[in-house]
């Protein structure tokens, strides 16, 4: 057991609350960036096979490269094309430029990832070994309860007009207009359609809900029970 002072353990415990949905949504956003299988289970009914002119061997392919391209930093587009067996011209030099800013919006949640889940496997050690393992769990829940409420509104928005969320998107993400391409030249905009990109956002809200939902409900029920349990006298004490 160690001893933490008051205001350190709310410390502790206010990051670990900020930090657990963001983990979350790293590790899912990620896991679903790194997955070719994924883009192309979500392709599929999009029929990008005949807007793109490529056979849905070759669409596979690129696939592999865009996500090998995500997962390797020093990997150009080109280069991952190449290793994979796709065509090393299948995107134009604006299409690579937009790609290479996403890779870096990649990365920076990469990074995210890296230092939340730091702080949340930390932090908990840290508030168990004090005797506060109620607390942390307490904290896990509040924080993914309470970002939960954003998903919903975000949600709702994305229903209603997600070309305006996902122009938004763009805009705040990116300073430059690179993003802004010709569907109907755009290799990139043929293999990922808007609606794609729809399709991917519900499935990542669905799966980011569904495990704030268990996190925080989980949570709260057994720190309840762990404050429950604590409170209760020891048997023989009257």
């Amino acid at each position: 057991m160690i001893a933490l002072a008051f205001p350190i353990r709310l410390i502790v415990a206010a990051m670990v609350a900020v930090a657990t949905p963001l983990v979350v949504l790293c590790w899912i956003l990620l896991a679903m960036i790194f997955d070719p299988g994924f883009y192309l289970e979500t392709q599929r009914p999009e029929e990008v096979d005949l807007y793109s002119g490529l056979g849905w061997e070759e669409i596979g392919l690129v696939n592999e490269s865009v996500s090998l391209f995500f997962r390797e930093s020093r990997l150009s587009l080109a280069g991952a094309l190449t290793q994979t067996g796709a065509s090393s011209d299948t995107f134009n030099q604006r299409e690579t430029m937009h790609m290479e800013d996403v890779r870096d919006i990649v990365n920076m949640f990469g990074t995210l990832r890296t230092l939340t889940t730091i702080i949340v496997l930390v932090g908990g050690v840290l508030l168990v070994l004090s005797g506060h393992a109620g607390m942390l769990l307490r904290s896990m829940a509040d924080g993914s309860l309470a970002i939960l409420l954003s998903i919903l509104v975000i949600g709702a928005v994305a229903i209603w007009d997600f070309n305006w969320l996902f122009t938004q998107f763009h805009l705040i993400s990116f300073t430059n207009d690179l993003w802004q391409l010709d569907p109907v030249r755009s290799r990139l905009l043929q293999l990922y359609p808007l609606n794609f990109w729809f399709t991917a956002t519900v499935v990542l809200a669905v799966r980011l809900i569904t495990a704030l939902a268990l996190i925080g409900v989980g949570g709260l029920v057994t720190g309840y029970w762990l404050g429950r349990r604590k409170s209760r006298p020891s048997a023989g004490t009257s």
